[in-house]
C-alpha cells in the first residue's frame, strides 16, 4: 500500500513540471524475485550490489541493462543493508551485521575480493554484545588492498566508535576502540573512507544527551598506525545528516547542515582537518541531506538537497582549494504546503530527533538520499530522489544533475514513468566510462521489486502497449468526514496504475502494480484534504497508467460525484488531572458527552509543545478504562521523562480531534 503519508516522498524534493533534455535513456528493467532493496554502486566500474534474502547479489551494468555477476552469502541473520565497496581494479569488501539464535552479541563480517579474483566467505572480523540500530556500519577499500571497516558497538555503558583494519595481503587485525561513547548513544552516524595509500578516516556524529545537538567528531591513522586522537568539527542540524568523501589521493572533505548554512571541513593529504567553513545557505525548514564526492587530483563535489523548499544546490572545484560560488542543480518549484503540515514538522522537530529519512522498501531508509560521483571527463554526477508532477499526478522519481567541475552548464531531469515511487538511487560509472543510474523500486506490498538502469548516450527502448485500466465504485456516493474511499481498479493485462483524487502533493492517491490481468481493491485516504465537500458535487480522479516497463504513462481522467457529511461530534475532556505515582502517572477525567475509551488517547509527554503523535512520545502502558462519562488510564514512565499528559479526543464520523495538555502533579 502507497504510504499513508506521501509527505514523506514529497518532501524528498518537488521538481517542477518541465525538466531538461533527457541525455539517459532507460534500459529494460530486471525482476528482482522479491523485494528490491538497497541498492548501491561499489565503486568498481559498472558494479552495484543489492540486499537479498541470503546475502548480498552483485550486478553489472551493460547495454542490456543490469546483469547478475556474482553472490556472497551470509548464513547469519542480518540487521540491516550490507555495506560494499570496491575500486576500480576490483579490490572489495562487503560488510555485514548479524546475529545468531545459538550465540549472544552481533557479529561484523566482511567478505574480500582481491583485484581479479571471486569474493571470499564472510568471516567475522569482531563481536560486540550490543549494535547501534541504524547508521553504525561504514566501510572502505583502497586499490592495494586496505581494508577498514568502522561501527557502533559495545556492552550497557560502554558503547564506543571501533574501527577493523585489514593491511594489503593480510589479516584483520582486532578491532580498536576509535573513540569511547559511554552510554547508549543517541542518533548516531558513522562514516568511513580510505585513500591509495592507506590512511584511514572515520567520522561519526551523536547526540550526546537529550536535549543537546548532534557533535561531529573525526580521527585519521595511517597505515599501519595508530588513529590521531578525536576531534570534534561542528554540531549538525536536526533532521539532518553528514557525509564524508574521501578521495584516492588523501583529500577528504566532511560535509553538514548546521544552523542555517551548509558547511565543510577539509582534510589535505598527509594532514587533519581545518576549521568548518560554509559554503552555502542551506535553511531549508525541515531537513538538509548533503552528498559529497573527491576525485583523485582533489577535485570534488558538495551537494545538498533542502527537503521542504525542493531545491538541490551544489559547490564544486576542479582541483584542491576553495569551492567556488554556490550553484542551483534543481531549481525551487514554487510548491507551498499547507500551514498544518508545516506546523506538524516544526513541532515534532523542536529538539533534535535525529535524522529525516526517505521511505524506501526493506531495511533501506537512505535509498533516496543523495549521492555523488565524478565522472571520468570530469562532471560532477549528483542523484536523489525527486518528486515530478506527470499529467497533474505527483510522484517520486530517480532524479540527476549534472555539472561540469571546471563550470558549465547543469543538466538535470527525472526519469521513469512516475508510476512507481523509487526507492533506492545509485550513480555509476560503466567499465567504458560512461556515467549511468541504477535504481529499485516496488510494488505496493513490496514484493514485486523491479532493478533499473539508464546510462547516457543510451536510447529509450520501444513502450509496451498500455493494457486498459478501469474504475470501478464507489458502491457510496455519500462519505462519513472520516471515511476512506474503496475503489477498485481493473486492468486488462499487467498494469502499473498511479490514482490521484483531487490535486496537489498531498491530495489522496495510491499506486497499483499487477503482474496479469485482474482487479486490486485500494482505499484513499483524507488525510490532509477532504474527499468531498459538504455540498457534493463532481470530483477528478486522476489516473497514469502502462504496462511494466513503460517510460512515459497514459493519462486518464474519471469523475465521480461525492458528498461528505458533517463531522459528528467529538467528545471533550473536562477536570483533567494527571498524577505521578512512582513510575506511573494516573490520569482521570470525565467527558462532557457519552463516549467510550477508544474515542481518547493519551500521551506523557516532555514538554507542552511536543505533538500529540505515538512517533514522538508514546507512555501508554494499556488502554483508557471507564464508560460514559468517567475515565482512567495509567502511563507507565519510569524515567520520569513526561511532564505534560495530552489527552487527544476522536470520534467516529468525525476528521477533527480536540487536545487537551495538563501538568503532571507530583
Amino acid at each position: 500500500m502507497r504510504r499513508a503519508v506521501l509527505t514523506a516522498a514529497v518532501l524528498l524534493a518537488v521538481l517542477p513540471e518541465a525538466a531538461a533534455a533527457a541525455p539517459f535513456g532507460e534500459l529494460p528493467f530486471r525482476p528482482a524475485g522479491g523485494t528490491a532493496t538497497c541498492l548501491r554502486a561499489t565503486g568498481y566500474p559498472g558494479e552495484v550490489v543489492r540486499s537479498t534474502d541470503t546475502g548480498a547479489e552483485f550486478l553489472q551494468a551493460t547495454a542490456a541493462g543490469l546483469v547478475p555477476v556474482a553472490a556472497v552469502t551470509s548464513a547469519s541473520h542480518r540487521y540491516a543493508c550490507p555495506i560494499a565497496v570496491a575500486r576500480p581494479n576490483g579490490a572489495g569488501a562487503v560488510v555485514f551485521t548479524t546475529y545468531e539464535e545459538s550465540r549472544s552479541g552481533v557479529a561484523v563480517q566482511v567478505a574480500l575480493r582481491e583485484p581479479g579474483g571471486a569474493w571470499s566467505t564472510p568471516a567475522e572480523v569482531a563481536r560486540v554484545e550490543q549494535f547501534a540500530e541504524k547508521n553504525a556500519l561504514a566501510a572502505d577499500v583502497s586499490e592495494r588492498g586496505d581494508t577498514l571497516v568502522a561501527f557502533v558497538g559495545g556492552e550497557p555503558k560502554k558503547w564506543a566508535i571501533r574501527a577493523a583494519r585489514r593491511a594489503p595481503g593480510g589479516a584483520f587485525a582486532p578491532a580498536e576502540t576509535v573513540f569511547a561513547l559511554g552510554k547508549a548513544p543517541l542518533n548516531l552516524r558513522v562514516a568511513a573512507g580510505v585513500s591509495a595509500g592507506g590512511e584511514s578516516v572515520v567520522a561519526w556524529a551523536f547526540q550526546p544527551a537529550t536535549g543537546k545537538p548532534r557533535e561531529l567528531w573525526a580521527s585519521i591513522a595511517p597505515a599501519g598506525g595508530p588513529f590521531a586522537t578525536p576531534v570534534k568539527l561542528g554540531t549538525v542540524r536536526s533532521g539532518s545528516p553528514f557525509t564524508l568523501a574521501v578521495g584516492a589521493g588523501g583529500d577528504a572533505v566532511l560535509a553538514f547542515p548546521n544552523g542555517d548554512g551548509m558547511f565543510v571541513a577539509e582534510r589535505p593529504p598527509g594532514a587533519g582537518f581545518g576549521a568548518a567553513a560554509r559554503v552555502g545557505a542551506a535553511n531549508d525548514r525541515l531537513a538538509v541531506f548533503p552528498a559529497a564526492a573527491v576525485g583523485a587530483d582533489g577535485g570534488a563535489v558538495v551537494a545538498w538537497q533542502n527537503t521542504f523548499a525542493g531545491t538541490l544546490e551544489g559547490v564544486i572545484r576542479a582541483q584542491p582549494g576553495a569551492f567556488g560560488a554556490p550553484l542551483s542543480l534543481v531549481p525551487e518549484s514554487g510548491l507551498k504546503f499547507p500551514k498544518v503540515v508545516l506546523d506538524l514538522f516544526d513541532a515534532f522537530l523542536t529538539d533534535d530527533t535525529g535524522e529525516f529519512f526517505s521511505d524506501s522498501a526493506g531495511p533501506d531508509d537512505q535509498g533516496g538520499l543523495p549521492r555523488a560521483l565524478i565522472t571520468p571527463d570530469g562532471r560532477a554526477l549528483v542523484t536523489a530522489a525527486g518528486v515530478a508532477k506527470r499529467d497533474g499526478i505527483w510522484g517520486a522519481g530517480p532524479q540527476w544533475a549534472t555539472v561540469p567541475l571546471s563550470g558549465g552548464a547543469v543538466e538535470t531531469q527525472v526519469l521513469g514513468a512516475g508510476l512507481r515511487d523509487a526507492g533506492a538511487i545509485a550513480p555509476l560509472v560503466t567499465a567504458d566510462g560512461t556515467a549511468g543510474i541504477a535504481w529499485a523500486d516496488n510494488n505496493d506490498d513490496e514484493r514485486d521489486g523491479r532493478l533499473h538502469l539508464a546510462l547516457e548516450g543510451s536510447p529509450d527502448g520501444t513502450d509496451p502497449p498500455p493494457p486498459s485500466v478501469r474504475v470501478l465504485g464507489p458502491t457510496r456516493r455519500v462519505l462519513a468526514a472520516d471515511a476512506d474511499l474503496p475503489l477498485t481498479i481493473r486492468c486488462s493485462a499487467a498494469c502499473d496504475v498511479r490514482v490521484q483524487l483531487g490535486k496537489g502533493p498531498l491530495a489522496p492517491g495510491e499506486t497499483v502494480s499487477l503482474t496479469r490481468a485482474g482487479d486490486k481493491r485500494i482505499r484513499l485516504f483524507g488525510f490532509y484534504t477532504p474527499l468531498a465537500t459538504l455540498t457534493g458535487g463532481p470530483v477528478d480522479l486522476s489516473l497514469n497508467y502502462g504496462a511494466p516497463g513503460t517510460r512515459r504513462a497514459t493519462a486518464k481522467t474519471v469523475t465521480l460525484h461525492l458528498r461528505r457529511l458533517p463531522d459528528a461530534p467529538v467528545p471533550r475532556a473536562l477536570g483533567v488531572i494527571a498524577r505521578r505515582e512512582g513510575q506511573k502517572i494516573v490520569v482521570t477525567w470525565r467527558s462532557d458527552r457519552g463516549a467510550k475509551p477508544s474515542n481518547f488517547l493519551v500521551y506523557g509527554t516532555p514538554t507542552r509543545k511536543d505533538p500529540t503523535d505515538p512517533l514522538v512520545s508514546v507512555l501508554a502502558d494499556g488502554n483508557a478504562t471507564g464508560s460514559g462519562r468517567q475515565f482512567s488510564i495509567r502511563l507507565s514512565d519510569p524515567r520520569k521523562t513526561a511532564h505534560y499528559v495530552q489527552i487527544v479526543s476522536r470520534a467516529k464520523g468525525a476528521r477533527k480531534t480536540r487536545t487537551t495538555t495538563v501538568r503532571v502533579r507530583g
